[in-house]
């Protein structure tokens, strides 16, 4: 109940600002950009897949630490953390409530981004036999690597401010952009930044791919390495997380 309280609190702060339209508008906005841009063209399903996924993950980083940095930066403004800290006996679950607030916004906004496309796919663009399924699980992928993301972002921005969050996420753009390449073959099992585009991609060969048996056994084996990694890191990183901010005193590091 007590989370409960804290996550409605989180939302109410946000009621009025540009923080919900964002996460209502951009989806939106995308979706029809790619729409406009496969619109008479031809692509096989695969391609047209990846191109998507792979977009929303390659931007994902930049976007997160923003919204990470704005939130942070909400919370310095108020009382210098001190409503953030001082507001529950167990400090952790205004932690968890602000890091859960924002996992929210990013399930709605993904998932309102693939239903919009592959409704524009259907009933605007007239594809036939659209692999509605395969989209939800990439989405599902990029949801939940995304989890990592935001508990580095969050720290940062609570510890550097927005400046330091937002540079950051530029230059997790550019290593989720260079993941996608051969460049992170062999490796992105290991980088966060990597696992939301490599993740969705997989399931895309694995599904949608018209590939031999060796080839595809060789990737689900990555694939099947990469949850593995990817699960443990989540949970190591997320109890650190929670340890930090018990002690955590609401100042910046040059404070």
């Amino acid at each position: 109940m007590i989370l409960w309280r804290h996550l409605v609190a989180d939302i109410q702060k946000v009621k009025h600002t540009a923080f919900l339209w964002a996460h209502l508008i951009a989806p939106l906005v995308g979706s029809g950009l790619f729409l406009a841009y496969i619109s008479g063209r031809a692509s096989k399903p695969l391609n047209t897949y990846s191109n998507f996924l792979e977009a929303i993950g390659v931007i994902l980083p930049l976007v997160i630490s923003i919204l990470c940095g704005i939130v942070a930066s909400q919370e310095e403004k108020a009382g210098k953390f001190q409503v953030l800290l001082g507001s529950s006996i167990r400090r952790e679950t205004n932690y968890i409530s602000k890091l859960l607030f924002l996992m929210l916004g990013n399930i709605f906004a993904i998932l309102l981004a693939v239903l919009t496309f592959v409704l524009g796919m259907k009933y605007i663009l007239h594809i036939p036999n659209i692999p509605y399924l395969v989209f939800f699980q990439g989405a599902g992928w990029l949801i939940g690597s995304s989890v990592i993301l935001y508990i580095i972002y969050l720290w940062v921005s609570f510890t550097f401010g927005l400046g330091a969050s937002s540079l950051l996420g530029g230059l997790g753009l550019l290593v989720s952009a260079l993941m996608i390449t051969g460049l992170g073959d062999g490796i992105w099992k290991y980088i966060p930044w990597a696992w939301g585009v490599r993740f969705a991609d997989t399931i895309g060969v694995l599904q949608l791919g018209d590939f031999n048996s060796n080839i595809k056994s060789a990737v689900r084996a990555e694939f099947e390495q990469g949850q593995i990694i990817f699960i443990l890191l989540t949970i190591i990183l997320f109890v650190v997380s929670i340890v930090w901010f018990r002690k955590w005193e609401g100042k910046k590091f040059y404070e």
